[in-house]
């Protein structure tokens, strides 16, 4: 499949539409919860030693946790900013190490750690 197929420009006007009516808490949640599914497609690129998905995925991982590290405001929350850029450069040096060295094992830390954060905002956004 193209990424011309119709299905593909629906899917992305879908988005668009939610990106545009979200809240920003709404968006670092969809950011998260595309973070861990990209971090999935990236552990079966290096499981089955697709190169080239392996490289574009573990720069959109590293690009989404920019995004996510850039959103923090430490105004809001000090310890907070903190922790949380401590997760997301932790995760990217994870996601490095697992790339260069074909190893599963630092994505599944960074999974590990990412899952808890999406269901804070998941929680944060239900209350």
């Amino acid at each position: 499949m193209s990424n011309n197929h119709p299905f593909h420009a629906y899917q992305e006007a879908s988005i668009d539409a939610k990106v545009n009516v979200a809240s920003p808490q709404q968006l670092m949640l969809m950011l998260t919860r595309e973070l861990i599914h990209s971090l999935i497609r990236l552990k079966a690129h290096i499981e089955y030693e697709r190169v080239e998905g392996k490289v574009k995925e573990s720069d959109r991982c590293m690009e989404m946790l920019v995004v996510l590290e850039h959103a923090l405001d430490p105004e809001v929350d000090l310890e907070l900013f903190e922790n949380c850029k401590q997760v997301y450069r932790f995760s990217m040096g994870n996601i490095l190490r697992a790339s260069v060295q074909n190893d599963l094992a630092p994505l599944e830390e960074v999974i590990s750690l990412i899952g808890p954060l999406k269901q804070t905002w998941e929680q944060a956004l239900a209350s």
